[in-house]
C-alpha cells in the first residue's frame, strides 16, 4: 500500500512531472486560391473559348526517329569521302539495308553498331545543316541528299516519325478549366492577399479585419506547440503562434504563406500557459 504522506512527498520531491501542457485557442483567417477557384461559377463556352486561345497549350511535340552513316573527313580529304559515299550510295541503290551498310561503313562508332541509329531527334542536338535535312524528310524510310558538316559527310535516315497533333478540347476539358479556373481568380487572390497583409496590421481585431474582407474566421481550441494538424503543421504558424508578438502581446501575426495558394492570418484568443497542477489531480498517477 501507498501511504498519503508518500505521495505527498513524492509530489514535493518531482514536481516538474506535474506541470500541465500549455495550450492556446486560435482563431485564424485563410485566403485559398484553391477554393476561389473550385466556386467560381464556368460555363462550357467560356471553357471553349479559353481553349482556342490557347491551344498551343495542348499540342504533343512531334517525335521521329533517324539514322546516318558518316564518312569522315578527319583523316581523308573531302574529295576522297566523296569516293566513298559514292560508293555506299551504290550499295543502298543496289538494294542493300540501310542498317546493314551502316554497321560497316559508317565512320561513327557511337551509332554504327546499331546500325547508324540516332534515336529520337529534337531540333538543337546536332549542327544547322545535319539538322536541316534531317527535319526536311518527311518519309519514313527516306534518305537525304549528302549533308556536309564539319564531321564528314553523311547519309540521313528517317525511320520513325509521328507529327505534332492538338488535342481535342474533350481530351483536355478537365485540364483546360482546372487552368481557366485558376487564371480567373488570379488578380482577385492576389489583392485579397495584399489587403489581408495590410489590414491584419493595422487592425487589432481579427474579427474586423473578416468581416471587411468577406472572410471566415476558422478556429483551434487548446492546441499545443508540438500540434500538427492543418494550418498547424506549418513551421512558420507554430512559430508566429508562441511569439511574444502574438502569444503575449496580442496581436495578429503577419501574413504567413503556406503555399503559393494559401495564406494566413493567425491570433490567439485564448492562453493557457502550463501551471503546476493540483495534488488532487495526479494523485492516482502517483500511486501508480
Amino acid at each position: 500500500s501507498v501511504t498519503r504522506a508518500e505521495v505527498e512527498a513524492y509530489y514535493q520531491d518531482n514536481q516538474s512531472e506535474f506541470f500541465s501542457e500549455e495550450s492556446v485557442d486560435l482563431a485564424y483567417v485563410v485566403v485559398d486560391r484553391a477554393a476561389m477557384a473550385a466556386n467560381l461559377e464556368v460555363t462550357e463556352d467560356e471553357l471553349r473559348s479559353a481553349y482556342e486561345e490557347q491551344k498551343d497549350r495542348y499540342m504533343t511535340t512531334e517525335n521521329r526517329r533517324i539514322a546516318h552513316i558518316l564518312v569522315s573527313t578527319e583523316d581523308r580529304t573531302i574529295e576522297e569521302a566523296y569516293v566513298v559515299l559514292e560508293s555506299i550510295q551504290t550499295e543502298l541503290g543496289a538494294g542493300n539495308a540501310f542498317e546493314e551498310v551502316a554497321k560497316v561503313s559508317s565512320d561513327d562508332s557511337g551509332s554504327a553498331a546499331q546500325g547508324g541509329d540516332l534515336g529520337v531527334a529534337t531540333r538543337g542536338l546536332f549542327v544547322p545543316s545535319f539538322e536541316e535535312a534531317a527535319f526536311a524528310l518527311t518519309e519514313i524510310g527516306e534518305i537525304s541528299e549528302v549533308v556536309e558538316t564539319e564531321f564528314g559527310l553523311h547519309l540521313i535516315k528517317l525511320n520513325e516519325l509521328a507529327p505534332s497533333s492538338t488535342k481535342a478540347f474533350e481530351e483536355v476539358q478537365e485540364e483546360v478549366e482546372q487552368q481557366y479556373r485558376n487564371d480567373a481568380v488570379e488578380d482577385e487572390f492576389l489583392t485579397l492577399v495584399t489587403s489581408l497583409d495590410e489590414l491584419a496590421f493595422e487592425e487589432p481585431d481579427l474579427t474586423v479585419v473578416a468581416e471587411e474582407l468577406g472572410l471566415n474566421i476558422d478556429r483551434i481550441p487548446s492546441a499545443k506547440a508540438e500540434d500538427r494538424q492543418g494550418i498547424l503543421a506549418n513551421a512558420q504558424v507554430r512559430d508566429a503562434i508562441f511569439s511574444p508578438d502574438v502569444l503575449v502581446d496580442g496581436n495578429n501575426s503577419p501574413l504567413i504563406e503556406i503555399s503559393a495558394d494559401l495564406s494566413v492570418v493567425v491570433c490567439v484568443e485564448k492562453h493557457q500557459p502550463s501551471e503546476l497542477l493540483d495534488l488532487a489531480e495526479v494523485e492516482d498517477r502517483i500511486e501508480a
